[in-house]
């Protein structure tokens, strides 16, 4: 670190200078202070991670190079780094065998490895598709109409279900890798709350979904909606605990639509000024940094389904640092 920047700042500063990589968000994983951990002399180390897709790396300023590791094969690290390797390993949620499996499921699936679409690909699926997107989304809006459900200062539920589909619409092209994928990800944006508030089971969102799409797009929107679906518990943190979290992390673009409703509920927390919405900002400040740790996959490094932009990520802290 240098004078004035915090480890943050550091951090950032030195992975671009050693590697070339930018644009990453980085969580703080744990403050290594064991005396003699480095016979040099006293060294205290501010350990973080990320989950960031395998871009080419270089190395630069005082590292000879930079090159990327199988979490198998990485060779034997100074000091107590492989220690520190391990603990964010299991920060993370995985272990080598764990992250070995990513890796053989990836490299059977077809769409592993293939980049997101892009804007303008992404925008045209979108708009060949309107018409099909407008019956779900009316379905959805009925759907929830039917047991009586609002949303905020007593608004139709749909206005928020159409948040969550803006916010999809609008990031998207960072993370649908086909055409044909649009429909169940704009689907899941729609019916993400269908089982847990509008007595529907997976089976209904299946079938709901086949009257739009293909059997296998069936399933997968039916599986993004089933992922976001909170267990029972008597609090919020029993509703959304690991387990929940871990379905997420494990469903191709749950990640992403989950990120979707969180900016939708932070962008209505933060605009509407009553009792609840205050309670509600504390609440949403308070959770971020686990949150999107605990929604942060890591098949994102290969796989963009799994990806949370950062242009979506910069948008939800801009709401928060705002407040």
């Amino acid at each position: 670190m240098e004078e004035g920047e915090t480890a943050e700042v550091g951090v950032l500063r030195e992975l671009k200078e050693e590697t070339g990589l930018t644009g990453v968000s980085v969580k703080q994983l744990h403050t290594f202070t064991t005396p003699g951990r480095d016979p040099r002399g006293w060294t205290i180390s501010i350990a973080f991670w990320a989950v960031v897709p395998m871009l080419d790396a270089k190395g630069a300023d005082d590292a000879a190079r930079a090159e990327w590791f199988d979490v198998e094969d990485v060779p034997s690290l100074a000091f107590d780094h492989n220690e520190i390797l391990s603990m964010a390993l299991r920060e993370l949620g995985v272990n080598a065998a764990e992250m070995s499996e990513v890796k053989k499921t990836d490299s059977v699936e077809q769409n592993s490895g293939k980049p997101a679409m892009g804007r303008e690909a992404f925008e045209l699926a979108v708009g060949n598709l309107s018409d099909i997107l407008e019956q779900i989304r009316k379905s959805a809006h009925q759907l929830h109409a039917d047991v009586n459900q609002t949303y905020g200062d007593g608004l139709p539920y749909g206005f928020h279900i159409d948040m969550v589909a803006d916010a999809v619409r609008r990031y998207g092209h960072l993370v649908c890798q086909d055409e044909r994928d649009v429909l169940p990800l704009l689907f899941g944006a729609y019916y993400h709350d269908s089982i847990e508030d509008a007595r529907l089971t997976y089976n209904d969102v299946t079938a709901v979904a086949r009257q739009f799409m293909d059997e296998e797009l069936a399933k997968m929107a039916a599986e993004i909606v089933y992922a976001l679906t909170n267990d029972k518990g008597r609090n919020r943190a029993e509703r959304a605990g690991e387990n929940y979290y871990r379905g997420i992390r494990e469903t191709p673009y749950a990640p992403f639509v989950k990120l979707a409703d969180r900016l939708a509920n932070i962008s209505y927390s933060f605009s509407h000024a009553n009792k609840d919405n205050v309670h509600m900002k504390a609440v949403y400040s308070r959770e971020l940094p686990h949150f999107l740790e605990a929604i942060q996959s890591p098949r994102a490094i290969s796989d963009c389904r799994f990806a949370l932009p950062e242009e979506m990520i910069s948008a939800v802290e801009k709401l928060i640092s705002e407040e």
